[in-house]
């Protein structure tokens, strides 16, 4: 009788433990953000061109595509990380971003991610290769590898490309961090398309005859 009851208790101690250990297993989500609080006065500014720009669905590789975050340890292999998970689906998230950052710069009249039933004037394709964590060396990095393609069309054709193939040192194994380096690497990649956006829209606008 007396085993018996050691055995139960021993048994109910057990399972209570096991229950313990499952319940300290959490898992965390990251966000991709803007870096700061958009400037709602830039709004206000008139646009560089009276034209309109329709965000096409983003575009990302199948392996970096869905809330798992990938870590990659050689050339050709990836894992992915078990508790830690994008907060949202990389695709939508950074749609959001893009229009919102687009918006902000005032390039054009208007910039939407919308079904349009007219065809608008130009359309932005953003392309995702690679986001990932890389391991190499001891040491983990936030590595983001992107294009940006704007087609006239009027023209059909590519009028500005932006590629950024960029990683960063993480000071601390923690996906936070990585988290907030690829945000930072988005913005900045989105910065320097829009720089080579407004520089395409300045010389056609100066090549562009003037009216009597």
């Amino acid at each position: 009788m007396k085993r018996t009851i050691i055995y139960h208790i021993g048994l109910a101690l057990l399972l209570l433990g096991t229950g313990c250990a499952r319940k300290a297993v959490q898992h965390s989500y990251y966000l991709i953000e803007a870096p700061a609080v958009p400037d709602s006065a830039a709004l206000d500014i008139a646009p560089l061109v009276a034209a309109s720009c329709e965000i096409l669905p983003v575009q990302i590789h199948p392996a970096f595509a869905s809330e798992r975050i990938a870590l990659r340890v050689r050339t050709h292999e990836i894992s992915y990380y078990a508790y830690h998970k994008w907060a949202v689906n990389p695709e939508d998230v950074l749609i959001q971003l893009l229009e919102s950052g687009l918006q902000e710069r005032r390039i054009f009249s208007t910039v939407t991610a919308r079904l349009w039933k007219l065809l608008p004037d130009y359309q932005l394709q953003l392309y995702v290769h690679r986001l990932e964590v890389l391991q190499q060396g001891g040491r983990l990095y936030a590595h983001l590898d992107l294009a940006f393609s704007l087609s006239d069309n009027a023209s059909r054709q590519v009028v500005v490309y932006h590629a950024a193939d960029k990683r960063v040192a993480l000071r601390e194994r923690d996906l936070n961090l990585f988290a907030g380096a690829v945000s930072e690497l988005f913005h900045r990649a989105l910065t320097d398309f829009s720089a080579k956006s407004i520089h395409y829209f300045n010389n056609k606008a100066a090549q562009t005859p003037q009216q009597p």
